[in-house]
């Protein structure tokens, strides 16, 4: 089996919400603008100051209850 990439699997939570590209997008530039690295490089460790990051931008795009929940779900399926 495929061991997803942190990034993937981040991807993979925000496509609903964002659409593949912009999830893709999304990822790309908080991965750069965070840690000044690409998406592939990001570690499980990396997490709660990328969503950190993402967290105006989502709160901008889907509400801060949805946000939030986006949050969640990310954290719970890069720990899976």
């Amino acid at each position: 089996m495929d061991q997803q990439s942190i990034a993937d699997r981040i991807i993979e939570v925000l496509e609903p919400y964002l659409g593949p590209h912009n999830a893709r997008t999304a990822v790309k530039t908080f991965a750069r603008r965070v840690f000044q690295r690409t998406p592939d490089t990001l570690t499980s460790e990396d997490l709660p100051a990328l969503l950190d990051g993402m967290r105006p931008m989502l709160r901008t795009l889907v509400g801060e209850d949805s946000a939030e929940s986006v949050l969640e779900a990310i954290k719970r399926e890069v720990k899976a």
